[in-house]
């Protein structure tokens, strides 16, 4: 990718020193945008053979500010997915303030201390299952999300319309609802959701997007933690056609602490046919299918792209990211969702379809279709950036920056 002339490498040394832990020093190498407003970053750090986990201990981030110190707390975790397999991973984010630096092109160094401590914030995460399906995620007493992964279905909607395997609903940084389910228009939108129109085996078509002949189904969880820092959800699921399950679904969902302006939210889906290839393919005509999320009844309702406000819906327009800014629900306040398809992914920059009547859908592979295969899974990374505000308010660009230029670290031995 092209780099700005003005971003910044901006080296941070964070020094372990706890009677726990042999002492090392950690560099971490960033790179900013001097010109452009700062966002909080989440920090995804490789400490394997450095760090061990401990029942009752966790970690903070001392760092220093003129005369205020900043307590930044961490977490250490490992899972399977987004790359990280076989690694124990120390996870924080930094506020914005920590890097309100404005000197284009020098290179900069900050010291921290991560210590162990003992003592639990009062913002820890914590999911909360009701065992009927639904598994709640807190952060402190603010809900974050539900993902359902038991069937929910309307009273007075038809019972082909049953679904599972979602995020409803999905809460702003000020604790209002921003997604919708079994809205009038079309029954089978569904919250945080990701299908396909088109699923086709041995020659049969089935629409999983509609819910016609083919259902999402829970089968176990994979990884469900939570802590200081982050919290993190690995499920596995099928997809059944007339029963019959023909692919195997994982799905991961991986949510950072709440900054000052925005909350960072991860996702993986792996999809990989079972025992015969299978087709999945987005509408004829639109090429709508894949992650997708249907906004809540709102007003003052705007779509914006690097390109700019989107005065009409678009369908298979290809865009860097794509946010849907409103208020919410009668809420005084805007807010908004934007969404980032991962570079690495295939088919980047993704196609998308967007509608103003609350809908926004990265839909990579569209029309062309895409083969699923047994023991080759297809992997597509997205990020979820919620925020304050609009989009420029809310630093859509930067926070896109930030996924693709993604913080980079090594270990130095102190000597």
């Amino acid at each position: 990718m092209h780099m700005n002339r003005d971003w910044i490498p901006l080296a941070i040394i964070i020094i372990i020193s706890t009677a726990l832990a042999p002492t090392h020093s950690l560099e971490v190498a960033i790179q900013r945008d001097a010109k452009q407003a700062i966002v909080d970053v989440p920090f995804v750090v490789d400490v394997t053979g450095r760090l061990n986990v401990r029942e009752g201990i966790t970690w903070q981030l001392e760092h220093t500010v003129g005369r205020t110190t900043l307590s930044i707390p961490c977490q250490l975790m490992r899972t399977p997915a987004f790359g990280h397999r076989n690694k124990l991973l120390l996870c924080f984010t930094m506020p914005a303030r920590t890097y309100a630096l404005r000197v284009p092109g020098l290179k900069l160094t900050e010291r921290m201390q991560l210590r162990s401590v003992t003592v639990k914030t009062d913002h820890q995460f914590q999911w909360e299952d009701n065992e009927r399906g639904n598994l709640t995620l807190r952060e402190g007493e603010r809900i974050v999300l539900v993902y359902n992964y038991g069937d929910v279905q309307l009273a007075n909607a038809p019972a082909s319309f049953k679904r599972s395997s979602y995020v409803h609903p999905l809460y702003d940084l000020d604790g209002v609802i921003i997604t919708d389910d079994f809205p009038r228009d079309h029954l089978h939108h569904r919250g945080l959701w990701w299908s396909f129109p088109h699923v086709i085996v041995d020659g049969k078509d089935y629409n999983l997007w509609a819910l016609r002949g083919i259902r999402h189904r829970f089968i176990r969880w994979l990884q469900r933690d939570a802590g200081v820092a982050c919290a993190l959800l690995g499920v596995a699921n099928q997809w059944c056609a007339n029963g019959k399950p023909i692919v195997n679904e994982q799905a991961w969902l991986w949510i950072f602490k709440t900054g000052a302006i925005g909350r960072v939210i991860d996702v993986e889906l792996r999809w990989e046919a079972i025992d015969r290839p299978v087709i999945i393919r987005g509408a004829d005509g639109k090429g709508y299918g894949g992650l997708c999320i249907r906004f809540a009844p709102r007003q003052m309702s705007s779509i914006v792209t690097p390109e700019g406000r989107l005065n009409t819906d678009v369908n298979s327009k290809r865009f860097l990211w794509a946010d849907f800014s409103a208020q919410f629900r009668n809420s005084r306040h805007t807010s908004g969702v934007a969404m980032f398809y991962h570079p690495a992914n295939p088919g980047h920059p993704s196609p998308w379809v967007t509608r103003y009547y609350g809908l926004l859908n990265p839909c990579y592979p569209g029309m062309d279709g895409y083969t699923l295969t047994p023991k080759r899974p297809l992997i597509l990374r997205y990020r979820l950036w919620i925020h304050r505000g609009n989009a420029e308010f809310g630093r859509v660009a930067e926070a896109y920056q930030v996924y693709v230029n993604p913080p980079t670290a090594h270990i130095i031995h102190e000597r």
